[in-house]
């Protein structure tokens, strides 16, 4: 069983139900997900492998076999990380409502995703125009984050008196 058919989660290799699936699944043509499927093989995309085999009843039966290749996985892993950054943006500017700027951590530790994809949503949030980051000092490791770009001040004060309650607060729900 090919990668291609397991993403789209056939149980079956024939071309046809591929075919059938594709357009199901973008609510096409069968002819357009065909031609789909041929741009993406032709790209480089999807590999396609020829093979035959033996039935119990004798006749030879030959089959096509759809896999993708290095660069197909790469373009899949590529739409995949972008699915999550587009839904990762909502969560980070949620997390940034906090009127202070926050460290990437924060972010990270607020939203319970990758730091990567957390990376990547504030940069096309910053692209955007809806938040500003601020250094800090000359390190790239102290860089704030915020919605106002007027809020420039990180108060490292205000930071360890918010962990000193957060910490207060875990001790009194423990007991």
């Amino acid at each position: 069983m090919t990668q291609v058919i397991n993403i789209l989660g056939l149980t079956d290799t024939s071309l046809d139900q591929l075919v059938g699936e594709l357009a199901l699944e973008n609510g096409s043509t069968p002819e357009e997900a065909t031609v789909q499927i041929l741009r993406e093989i032709q790209s480089g995309l999807i590999d396609v492998g020829l093979g035959a085999g033996f039935s119990s009843d004798g006749p030879v039966e030959t089959y096509v076999t759809l896999s993708l290749s290095t660069r197909g996985r790469r373009a899949y892993n590529r739409r995949q990380r972008q699915a999550q950054v587009s839904v990762t943006k909502f969560e980070v500017l949620e997390a940034l409502e906090a009127k202070r700027p926050q460290r990437i951590g924060d972010l990270v530790k607020a939203t319970e995703k990758d730091r990567a994809v957390v990376q990547e949503a504030l940069r096309d949030l910053r692209e955007e125009g809806k938040v500003f980051s601020f250094k800090q000092t000359n390190s790239n490791f102290q860089v704030a984050w915020s919605t106002d770009p007027t809020n420039a001040e990180f108060d490292i004060e205000l930071l360890a008196q918010e962990k000193i309650a957060a910490a207060v607060t875990e001790i009194i729900d423990a007991a």
